[in-house]
């Protein structure tokens, strides 16, 4: 799992998908000079910021980032805001791969949306 995070004043849902699709471009262009390999590979982009309008939280609620195989790359994007340590993400569970997205979205909501932690990003 890699995150790769960003602090926005007024997301857009264009500007938070613009952020979702570079992170996960930066981590597939650079996982060489990373060392990361890309099996079963998760990248989490963290939007953080003050407020997130209606049309940021829809959009944020209708991504669904498709695995085709096990090998493939997943993006799982996730607003957290500073105010309140509130996490939004995708929260349906799809049949193919629901156990995977009940795990993002616990680990999201454990180690991003809380105030009173430091996130710890090692394995």
């Amino acid at each position: 799992m890699l995150v790769l995070g960003t602090a926005i004043t007024s997301p857009t849902a264009s500007s938070s998908e613009a952020f979702s699709t570079f992170a996960i471009q930066y981590f597939l262009d650079n996982k060489k000079d990373l060392h990361i390999g890309s099996f079963d590979l998760d990248i989490i982009p963290v939007i953080a910021s003050e407020y997130f309008s209606p049309e940021v939280i829809s959009w944020i609620s209708g991504y669904r980032s498709y695995r085709r195989t096990i090998t493939d790359t997943m993006g799982f994007p996730v607003l957290v805001s500073f105010t309140t340590g509130e996490v939004h993400c995708y929260q349906k569970t799809p049949f193919i791969g629901g156990l995977h997205y009940r795990l993002l979205r616990k680990w999201a909501a454990e180690n991003i949306g809380s105030q009173n932690k430091t996130l710890d990003l090692k394995p």
